[in-house]
């Protein structure tokens, strides 16, 4: 019961990006819910993942373009690290 629960938002993958307004939907749900929780933080690394134009910042997936490279695994540490230090 003492445990704090950090949830990471879903990210915003190329190859899944037909799939885009569900995950933008269930990131929604996702925070709303944890908002009410006593012991659980919401930390969104979608947006940080976009460009000015909306759509997946270039260079920070691999080859198949749904898993992350060293970059796009920055953009998260920069996001998480500073939730987990409190």
């Amino acid at each position: 019961p003492a445990a704090q629960v950090v949830f990471i938002s879903l990210k915003p993958s190329p190859s899944r990006w037909k799939m885009q307004q569900r995950v933008i939907r269930t990131n929604e749900l996702i925070s709303a819910f944890i908002s009410r929780q006593s012991n659980a933080l919401y930390v969104d690394v979608y947006h940080k993942m976009l460009g000015i134009d909306g759509l997946p910042l270039s260079g920070i997936f691999t080859a198949d373009s749904l898993h992350m490279n060293a970059q796009g695994y920055a953009i998260w540490k920069k996001a998480i690290e500073p939730v987990l230090a409190k």
